[in-house]
């Protein structure tokens, strides 16, 4: 995966997978919290409040009721007066709760059990009127039709209704338990989640930061390696090889290079004066091209001697031929000296033959 991309890049690349890897377990964890709390808010407004508000409702409705019974009950017209401005106050109070419970409702039961309990109220609402238009006038027999009224269809109606609320209020209960249920499996199955992508980023950096330091570390040390044969003069074993396309690989590459060279110039100046001992003083480079930087000066120096050598030779030539024309021009002279000392020799011969006539003459 990371093979042919250099060293920047891998950790680059790696470093992007690791961030992009926990920003998905941020991201999921993050959607985990909008979720939970989305959900954690639609349980609280339509079953936490809700039960609040149905709550209020059956509360209120019982106090309607019981501010009805007291209008056909009390003859006193001040009292009766606040029962009925109480009862308005808690029938609208009813109406208001009411109206906030069938906001929240969810559920198909729910929302059937709202619309009985509607149905049913209006008929409630009828009968209740009806009973207080009888029973608050100061007659004992109205207020006995009243009474009766309300024991005979207003309180069957009432108790209907009522448990109607609170079979609301039990459904409304369990579909809230079920939806907590479902909120902890959910903030469960986000939990496991999240740690499946941490557990998953930690596997995929370890085998990330094991394959990029087995990148590095192993060509490392196997470069290092041949580097400390290398720097001990040997210059024929092959460095180690690569698939890789990264830096390594490069030093690698420049090593080799340097080696072949290194191995070029060493067995090209060998060549060069194991000829010029043996007395061959036109040889050359084969490449003097391969003579770069500090081998320069090596390979000019080289030209250097062997031109002194040439010249060295060719004034030892000249001096040998100066001293072999001297020689001959000497032996020439011995000869003439030697001619000359035989005349004279002649000479003295033919003067003593003189001298010993002149001898016996006398």
């Amino acid at each position: 995966m990371f093979e042919n991309l250099k060293i920047k890049q891998r950790l680059k690349k790696a470093f992007a997978i690791i961030v992009v890897i926990s920003s998905i377990a941020g991201v999921l964890g993050a959607l985990a919290m909008i979720v939970t709390m989305n959900r954690y808010q639609h349980a609280l407004t339509n079953y936490g409040f809700s039960q609040g508000d149905i709550g209020k409702a059956m509360t209120v409705f019982t106090d309607v009721r019981s501010a009805t019974r007291g209008i056909i009950g009390y003859n006193d017209p001040d009292l009766v007066d606040g029962l009925i401005t109480t009862h308005d106050e808690k029938k609208q109070a009813f109406l208001e709760y009411w109206e906030v419970v069938g906001e929240t409702v969810v559920s198909s039961k729910e929302k059937e059990l709202y619309d009985q309990v509607n149905e049913q109220i209006q008929q409630y609402w009828e009968l209740d009127q009806q009973a207080i238009n009888t029973g608050k006038v100061d007659m004992e027999e109205k207020r006995m039709q009243a009474q009766e009224l309300m024991q005979n269809q207003v309180a069957p109606l009432y108790n209907e209704i009522y448990d109607t609320m609170r079979e609301l209020m039990n459904e409304n209960v369990r579909e809230g338990d079920s939806l907590s249920s479902t909120l902890n499996i959910m903030g469960f199955i986000f939990l496991l989640i999240i740690v499946g992508v941490i557990v998953l980023a930690i596997i995929i950096a370890t085998r990330m930061e094991h394959a990029i330091s087995q990148g590095i570390a192993a060509p490392l040390d196997a470069l290092a390696k041949r580097l400390e044969t290398f720097a001990q003069g040997n210059l024929s074993d092959p460095f180690p090889t690569l698939n890789s396309k990264d830096e390594i690989a490069d030093m690698i590459h420049s090593a080799n290079e340097m080696a072949e060279k290194l191995s070029f110039v060493i067995a090209d100046t060998g060549e060069v004066m194991s000829q010029m001992a043996n007395g061959n003083y036109n040889i050359t480079s084969k490449n003097p091209d391969m003579y770069q930087g500090d081998f320069e000066q090596l390979f000019l120096s080289i030209r250097n001697m062997k031109t002194q050598m040439v010249q060295t030779l060719r004034s030892i030539e000249e001096s040998s031929r100066q001293v072999s024309a001297g020689a001959a021009n000497l032996a020439d002279a011995s000869q003439n000296l030697a001619e000359g000392a035989t005349e004279q020799a002649g000479a003295v011969e033919e003067l003593q033959a003189t001298i010993t006539n002149i001898t016996s003459n006398i």
